[in-house]
């Protein structure tokens, strides 16, 4: 796991991340048909979250869209320079072209933290066609 860290983390610098390197950072993820393009992972204490957590603390920018689901516990996320609080039953939504590094976990509070991490690459998404209207009744303006 250490040599995923150094891959990653360059002094004074931000790297772009993909779904392949999530599946690094989190050994734990489930695999499957699509992991080229979806990365799923519920991430919680075990001997791999303590390096996690250290890898995502340093500035990354990930090539994809993705969705983080605190269900347990907090932490403080920085997007763009601006710490954002994340806690139980919270949802941070991201979009291409943003720095982020998770900025604090309370570390005396680990076993009552839990999250989930949804991400999609770009070309997943330029591929999949949705049809918003069918999705939401009539009546919903958005």
């Amino acid at each position: 796991m250490r040599e995923i860290y150094y891959l990653w983390v360059m002094k004074n610098t931000f790297h772009v991340i993909n779904i392949q390197d999530f599946h690094k950072v989190f050994p734990e993820s489930t695999s499957s048909e699509m992991a080229e393009q979806v990365f799923i992972s519920n991430v919680r204490l075990n001997e791999h979250f303590e390096q996690t957590l250290k890898t995502l603390s340093e500035p990354w920018r990930f090539d994809g869209h993705m969705a983080i689901l605190c269900s347990k516990g907090s932490m403080d996320i920085e997007v763009n320079l601006h710490t954002y609080k994340i806690t139980g039953k919270s949802v941070m939504i991201y979009v291409p072209g943003n720095i982020v590094r998770i900025a604090h976990v309370d570390y005396d509070y680990l076993d009552d933290f839990e999250f989930a991490v949804v991400a999609v690459s770009n070309t997943f998404m330029s591929t999949t066609k949705m049809d918003f209207a069918a999705l939401f009744d009539k009546s919903i303006s958005l």
